[in-house]
């Protein structure tokens, strides 16, 4: 094999690698841009579930809030009745 045959195939080495490298770049570049969208997407889904808990507490005092008036109607409404 002569100089420039071997000459010939490393530069159509080089060139493969070389188109590899890229292709391999552009889909770094993409899984990058699927990375920090969902980063962004898991911010979103805190942000909503401290939204959920901070609902859930609300929720949860307005229950007992509730169930201590329905405590103190209970003797109100026997007495209503009674007199009835």
């Amino acid at each position: 094999m002569h100089l420039t045959e071997k000459l010939v195939g490393v530069q159509s080495d080089f060139e493969d690698a070389k188109t590899k490298l890229t292709t391999l770049n552009n889909q770094l570049e993409v899984k990058e841009a699927d990375i920090d969208r969902l980063k962004a997407q898991v911010n979103v889904n805190k942000t909503f579930e401290r939204e959920c808990d901070d609902l859930r507490k609300g929720l949860q005092a307005k229950e007992q809030q509730l169930q201590t008036y329905r405590t103190r109607l209970l003797p109100r409404n026997a007495l209503l009745k009674s007199i009835n």
